[in-house]
Order: C-alpha cells, then sequence, then structure tokens
C-alpha cells in the first residue's frame, strides 16, 4: 500500500480536530498519522556548503552568543504541541533562510504578545 492524497488529507483533518488539552492528544495524533501508511523520507548530507538559520525567542534584550544557545530550546519551554514534537519534547527547527526562520515564528508571537510589548529573536546561521 502507497501515500494517496486521500490517506493525507483524511489523516490532516483528524490531525486538525485534535483538542490539545485531551490527554490522549498525542495518541490520536499517532493514529492519524498511521492512516497515511507511508511518508517521503528526505535525507539530507549536511556540508560546509548548506546553510540553515535558526531562530530562538528570547524576553529580554539578552542576545545569544553560541551556537548551543539557539540549538535547542529547554525541554522544559516547550509547553504545547508543534509540528513534530510534543510537550517537553525540543526539537530542532530551521529555516534554508533568514527570513523563512523568522516568519515561521510570527504566527504564535503573534498569538503570545500584546500591542507595545516587547519580544526579542535572535537569528543564527
Amino acid at each position: 500500500m502507497k501515500m494517496t492524497v486521500e490517506n493525507v488529507q483524511n489523516a490532516i483533518h483528524r490531525l486538525e480536530n485534535i483538542d490539545p488539552h485531551d490527554e490522549y492528544a498525542y495518541e490520536i495524533a499517532f493514529m492519524a498519522y498511521k492512516i497515511i501508511k507511508y511518508l517521503p523520507i528526505l535525507c539530507y548530507t549536511i556540508t560546509d556548503e548548506i546553510e540553515v538559520f535558526r531562530a530562538r525567542t528570547h524576553f529580554d534584550d539578552i542576545y545569544y552568543k553560541t551556537k548551543h544557545e539557539i540549538s535547542l530550546a529547554p525541554n522544559e519551554s516547550i509547553q504545547q504541541f508543534a509540528r513534530c514534537n510534543r510537550p517537553f519534547q525540543s526539537k530542532f527547527y530551521c529555516g534554508e533562510n533568514r527570513p523563512t526562520a523568522f516568519m515561521e515564528l510570527v504566527t504564535n508571537w503573534s498569538e503570545k504578545k500584546n500591542v507595545g510589548e516587547s519580544l526579542f529573536v535572535t537569528i543564527g546561521r
């Protein structure tokens, strides 16, 4: 059996309807992904010629200075489900360019901050 558009659409529909506060949300999401049957696998060899950009939010104007500081957020700071992680599970997200790394966080920021409040970001390459 192969991955089909119908299976992917069905899984997306189920995923979009998960209540993130449901104690079984992770299990429900896992079962939704099983509908797809197979996922395409992309493997990249990271070399010196490939640049990735990583954005990390912070709430004061003391910027991160090392790769270690912008690599993975501490597990305890991950409070909700995201693209490929569950709460308290840090994953490395990055973009292929600086605007993408920045823009992927804009929706999250707009939901958490009010007009006039400050938010800071460090973007590393």
